[in-house]
């Protein structure tokens, strides 16, 4: 049998970047695992990190182990992308995973109890659910000459007839709160199509799965706790006759 190959800071940081891909639908999971592979991840483990991260990022219990070390990576970066509210469900997701390790690997135990407690006080320090990161560490100095850096990925090909359609419906305004979005130089008002069931989870580009939103809503979908709420409304205001109608 081949031995496991070593994970390393490297693939801890690709696939976190892949993972955060892969769930803001601009890469497939059969690409993100593929590309890990490519810089000698295993396979089995890449696919367990994404998994984790998609996980972690929603505050759901996941079941596939990690190091303390990729473990913290994760965190550390979760709480630097989405703040103090995304550190909180990525510590939620972390505790509930504990008891499932507990059955099956003790010895993982002692040091991920400790991360957890080290996360949790951290929690306790901040408990205003706000973006506070600056509270946590030093305020940085940011880099006047920042380096440009290249970015490589796969997405998913959408219909531009679709989104032609969608935004003549909507006529400038979010089809959720009935905002009109601000004024484009071209005359024409801002507004972001949303797919309700995502590309990446089989959902279809077609107009009884695309709606309209404000950049506020389109967020919220994607980030907020009531994003499963948010899904529902969206799909009964598609399913509604008036709603049809506005084109003619």
């Amino acid at each position: 049998m081949a031995a496991m190959r070593k994970i390393t800071p490297e693939h801890y940081a690709m696939a976190y970047y892949l993972g955060r891909e892969v769930y803001h639908e601009r890469l497939s999971y059969t690409e993100a695992v593929a590309k890990l592979a490519d810089i000698g991840m295993n396979k089995t483990s890449a696919s367990f990190s994404i998994g984790n991260l998609r996980q972690m990022i929603n505050g759901a219990a996941y079941h596939r182990a990690m190091s303390n070390e990729q473990t913290r990576y994760f965190l550390d970066s979760i709480q630097q992308d989405d703040g103090l509210p995304g550190l909180k469900k990525a510590v939620a997701a972390f505790a509930e995973h504990l008891p499932y390790l507990r059955k099956s690997n003790q010895n993982r135990m002692p040091g991920l109890t400790a991360l957890l407690a080290e996360y949790a006080a951290r929690l306790e320090e901040n408990p205003a659910e706000t973006d506070a990161v600056d509270d946590l560490i030093d305020k940085p100095e940011g880099n006047s000459s920042p380096d440009r850096a290249a970015r490589t990925g796969s997405y998913f090909r959408r219909d531009p007839k679709i989104r032609a359609h969608l935004v003549k419906r909507a006529n400038g305004k979010c089809e959720f709160c009935g905002r009109a979005g601000f004024l484009m130089p071209d005359g024409n008002r801002y507004i972001e199509t949303h797919h309700i069931i995502g590309l990446a989870k089989q959902g279809p580009d077609t107009l009884a799965n695309v709606i309209c939103l404000c950049a506020d809503h389109h967020r919220e979908s994607h980030f907020g706790v009531n994003a499963s709420q948010l899904e529902a409304k969206f799909s009964a205001i598609l399913a509604t006759p008036i709603k049809r109608q506005t084109l003619g």
